[in-house]
């Protein structure tokens, strides 16, 4: 079972993160996961929630009375889809407890997060598309969505005057884990990581339940893609998708496709002065960095 709510791994991470107790009072902590790791799937995705380490330690709280009050430790957003792993027929599982269990897992996460953010990119867009000094600046789509969602946190902050840093939290040992790496390493040698407000970044295990809701937001986004975009919505708008997102998510959740990239391209190339948030010197920037990498 989850444990102790306050004995959370989450405190622990906070704790050795942060300065002091006080500290904790306005940092902004964002969790990602990524989707479309296996080698079949044709987009990739990078989302997550920001909140304020209140709002987290609200949230790991009510998390784990869901889990507990459903005897699950962790949850794996595909295996409860499939019913598999702590969601089998055998264990009592069904799509009507299914429905009702995400419910409330939403609800938890709409009420104790500030917003989605997340970047979604089509994989075979993107190898046609980027030319090699995008891919050794970011490693991969993996990478290039996260780039992306540091420049989402940017405006998300800038609208909310919030003039701190975002410490990052991936999952240890996902697939894109090298490429989100490469993309963190890169902004280290750049003034961007300053511009784009990234404190400290890491990456932890899925027991830190900020990142299974992280993990079930990059499963509806990559639901969504593939099925209303590469399919062309052959099949309908998933119900569970429509009650996890909130109106203001919408905002600092971009999808990258070949027209797009394209068009991102051109105004990088050709120095106009300013292209989906990145100015002409902040490009500049970013194609040194790629020099010295």
């Amino acid at each position: 079972m989850s444990g102790p709510h306050f004995g959370d791994s989450y405190w622990h991470l906070s704790r050795t993160l942060f300065i002091g107790p006080c500290d904790l009072v306005g940092t902004l902590s964002a969790y990602f996961d990524e989707s479309g790791t296996d080698a079949s799937s044709r987009s990739a995705v990078v989302a997550g929630y920001v909140g304020s380490d209140f709002g987290w330690k609200r949230f790991a709280a009510r998390w784990a009375a869901a889990l507990d009050g459903e005897r699950v430790s962790i949850l794996h957003r595909t295996d409860l889809e499939n019913f598999r792993g702590e969601f089998t027929a055998e264990r009592g599982w069904n799509p009507s407890r299914r429905t009702v269990f995400l419910k409330r897992l939403h609800y938890i996460i709409k009420t104790n997060t500030d917003s989605a953010v997340a970047a979604t990119v089509l994989k075979d867009d993107f190898e046609r598309t980027m030319p090699s000094w995008i891919k050794e600046l970011v490693g991969g789509p993996y990478g290039w969505c996260a780039f992306w969602c540091t420049f989402a946190m940017r405006g998300w902050c800038q609208e909310r005057h919030h003039s701190g840093l975002i410490n990052w939290v991936f999952e240890a040992g996902a697939e894109g884990t090298r490429e989100i790496l490469e993309m963190f390493q890169a902004l280290q040698l750049t003034t961007l990581r300053a511009s784009v407000q990234v404190g400290t970044w890491t990456f932890a295990a899925k027991d830190l339940k900020p990142l299974q809701a992280a993990d079930l937001v990059a499963y509806e986004l990559f639901k969504h893609v593939e099925n209303q975009i590469l399919d062309s919505g052959r099949r309908p708008r998933r119900l569970s998708a429509l009650d996890l997102f909130r109106r203001q998510d919408e905002r600092y959740v971009t999808l990258w496709d070949k027209d797009r990239l394209r068009i991102w391209l051109a105004g990088a190339e050709r120095k106009l002065p300013t292209y989906e948030g990145i100015s002409l010197e902040e490009m500049d920037e970013l194609k040194r960095a790629v020099r010295r990498h």
